[in-house]
């Protein structure tokens, strides 16, 4: 896509308040789809703002308005937790033949340069696309090192001319971009994802059929295969069995505050790694390694502490090398192990040291929800998932940690 394909894609959104204000967005789809931020569209109060029009380039070069008292607009879907909206304009019949597709699996990586496009108050008339460069990457929203300018709230940011994100705010007198990652945002994204070619209307979810239940036994048969096997051999259905293993490594009994009691497990975790051709990750290396520590014994609670820290550090750096090594389904079924696993270990680490942990867990448990809205699992699986996530809200450690690991164990053999 070409440089005006891309300043076609950006949307300015006119607020009529005092004082003025614009907000960016960006078309989704060619029938008026916009993703944008929450606070765009809607007050502090959560009530529909005043918007008078919005705008975009026309192929000739000049400036297209879209006044809302004649083209009205619609929210399709919205979370505001992560500020973001996906609304639908009245094109009036027409329809835009540019507009930018989505990456949902893009993991931020810190030093990547991405690029935003959006229109603010440097040049209210014309968006402009600027490079930046990511400089955290560790939180819930991913940071942006640039200079950002009122307006940007709700633009897009881009790689490899893909949408991997959408500005909630700027700080620090504009020294810093906010971005919400769209992988924390399944139940927009996925809307986005239906939209048809031709029309406006959301096509109906998929009937899907249901999984055929694995005994434990053929579970574990399979993934007792010869150690080295390709992962190619492996069929769809089990290889997101084994990616979900390796994310809650051995989810039933394996949390880090009770290694040194099942560091027998470590053969079974690394042959499943191997059998998935992982075991050249530097951060596997380093997980062993650290786990190995904590099986040896610490003699203070400080030490003990940082192995922990040191362990979880590892498994990020896993979970950011292996968005490369395995397709999106494999992916998602891998974080869904994960948070299981970082649900029951912040739990049972909140019992035996004295630090806080609990908004840590519960962000585990939100990412964990978000992934049960992208891949809308079988009936059996979702039910543990939300008995999961509702115990997590409970706030009841000692049977948060029970729960996640009975849920690891069901939904292994479930898958």
């Amino acid at each position: 896509m070409d440089q005006p394909s891309l300043l076609r894609c950006c949307i300015k959104i006119c607020i009529d308040e005092e004082p003025k204000k614009i907000g960016s967005g960006a078309l989704v789809s060619q029938d008026g789809y916009i993703l944008t931020a929450y606070h765009n569209i809607f007050d502090p109060h959560n009530n529909t703002r005043n918007i008078d029009f919005f705008a975009k380039i026309g192929k000739e070069g000049n400036n297209i308005l879209y006044h809302v008292r004649e083209s009205p607009f619609s929210v399709i879907q919205s979370d505001l937790s992560n500020d973001i909206a996906l609304i639908k304009l009245d094109l009036l019949g027409q329809s835009v033949s540019d507009y930018l597709p989505i990456d949902l699996s893009y993991l931020p990586k810190e030093g990547e340069i991405v690029h935003t496009i959006s229109y603010d108050v440097i040049d209210s008339e014309r968006p402009m696309i600027r490079k930046a460069s990511i400089s955290s990457a560790s939180g819930a929203n991913f940071i942006l090192e640039g200079h950002g300018y009122p307006g940007m709230s709700g633009s897009p940011v881009l790689l490899n001319h893909q949408i991997v994100g959408i500005v909630q705010a700027i700080r620090k007198n504009g020294a810093q971009i906010i971005v919400t990652p769209l992988l924390h945002v399944p139940n927009v994204t996925t809307v986005i994802e239906k939209l048809p070619k031709s029309n406006g209307d959301v096509s109906p979810k998929k009937i899907r059929k249901p999984r055929k239940n694995k005994s434990l036994e053929e579970h574990s048969q399979e993934l007792e295969k010869p150690v080295g096997q390709k992962a190619s051999r492996i069929g769809k259905k089990d290889r997101n069995a084994l990616f979900f293993h390796i994310g809650c490594a051995v989810g039933n009994k394996f949390t880090i505050a009770n290694v040194g009691s099942c560091i027998d497990e470590f053969p079974m975790l690394l042959q499943w790694i191997n059998q998935a051709e992982l075991s050249q990750m530097e951060s596997v290396q380093e997980i062993v390694h650290v786990a190995n520590m904590i099986a040896q014994g610490t003699e203070t609670k400080k030490q003990e502490r940082e192995l922990i820290f040191s362990y979880l550090a590892s498994m990020d750096k896993f979970v950011l090398e292996l968005r490369d090594a395995c397709d999106r389904d494999e992916y998602r079924w891998f974080l869904v192990g994960n948070c299981i696993l970082r649900i029951a270990t912040l739990a049972e680490a909140s019992n035996i040291l004295d630090i806080g942990v609990d908004d840590t867990i519960e962000h585990a448990a939100h990412d964990l929800a978000a992934l049960h809205v992208a891949l809308r699992p079988p009936r059996e699986i979702s039910k543990l998932i939300k008995l999961l996530i509702e115990t997590v809200q409970l706030n009841d450690s000692d049977n948060i940690v029970k729960v996640a690991n009975r849920t690891a164990s069901a939904i292994g053999m479930l898958l």
